[in-house]
Order: C-alpha cells, then sequence, then structure tokens
C-alpha cells in the first residue's frame, strides 16, 4: 500500500528519523521507499508537479 503525499505529510509516516530512501520509476504505484529507525518501510506515492506548483 502506498501512501499519497497529501494525506501521509500531515497524518502519517515514520515515528522516527529516516534512515534509508531510495526513488522509483515515476509510473508505477509507489515511487518513494523509506525505512527509518522505527523499523517500518513505506511506499509512497509522490507527486512532483503538484509539490512544486505550492
Amino acid at each position: 500500500m502506498c501512501l499519497d503525499n497529501r494525506v501521509a505529510f500531515h497524518t502519517q509516516g515514520h515515528r522516527r528519523m529516516v534512515c534509508c530512501s531510495a526513488w522509483n520509476e515515476e509510473n508505477q504505484a509507489c515511487n518513494l521507499f523509506t525505512c527509518g529507525f522505527d523499523r517500518q518501510a513505506i511506499g509512497w506515492n509522490i507527486n512532483i508537479p503538484a509539490l512544486l506548483q505550492e
């Protein structure tokens, strides 16, 4: 399951610092993967053009 950047930024995410991240191809459901010291690996769906407009 991927977290959308608009929802994840405000309500969900890592509880501790992220220690690793990796980008995937843009046309995939999850295009950013992160893992942290909270022992969670999370797939994110980051919409970069939408972030640039903000």
